[in-house]
């Protein structure tokens, strides 16, 4: 852009917004010729006009009409509705992953509390159940070392551990739907 003023710049957008100024008004055209700020002014002008001509026209530059303004009115209650229903279950799917990340708490701690007592009962049971070895005494040994000490309770900590992640994943992602 030019620093200076020129005294003929109104009249030469004047000239421009006539559009048949380039035929008519040789005066004006020679004096953007020389004249480097109306020169950028006719730019200025031209472009917009140009613009302005082509949102005018009944096909304009897409062949696309503007909506009526029950469509306008349609569309923005529609996309409210939708915006709010997301926003509503984002905080629907957080309550639900806190309420089974809870749930696997209260599981854990119920298994911790009652773990000794189920050991125990197992342990009567295998002083009272019958012998019948099925693979051998080194199984049945594994199978009593592993109940003794606590493998079940580490398997179902991590079972619950996994059922968490999944849950929290999918309370955190965006692009969920209801």
């Amino acid at each position: 852009m030019t620093p200076h003023e020129c005294p003929r710049e109104l009249e030469v957008a004047a000239a421009v917004r006539q559009r048949a100024w380039r035929a008519d008004d040789h005066e004006v055209r020679r004096h953007v010729e020389q004249c480097q700020a109306c020169a950028e002014v006719e730019a200025v002008c031209e472009a917009l006009a140009d613009d302005r001509d082509a949102l005018r026209s009944p096909l304009g530059s897409g062949s696309r009409s503007l909506p009526s303004a029950g469509q306008v009115w349609h569309r923005a209650t529609l996309r409210a509705r939708a915006e709010g229903l997301q926003s509503a279950s984002r905080s629907l799917v957080w309550a639900y992953g806190i309420a089974g990340a809870a749930v696997v708490g209260l599981t854990a701690a119920f298994v911790t509390a009652w773990w000794p007592m189920v050991i125990g009962a197992l342990r009567r049971m295998a002083w009272t159940a019958p012998a019948r070895p099925i693979a051998g005494e080194a199984v049945g040994g594994w199978v009593n070392a592993a109940l003794q000490s606590g493998l079940p309770l580490l398997v179902a900590l991590g079972v619950c551990l996994a059922l968490t992640t999944v849950a929290v994943y999918l309370a955190v992602r965006g692009d969920q739907k209801l």
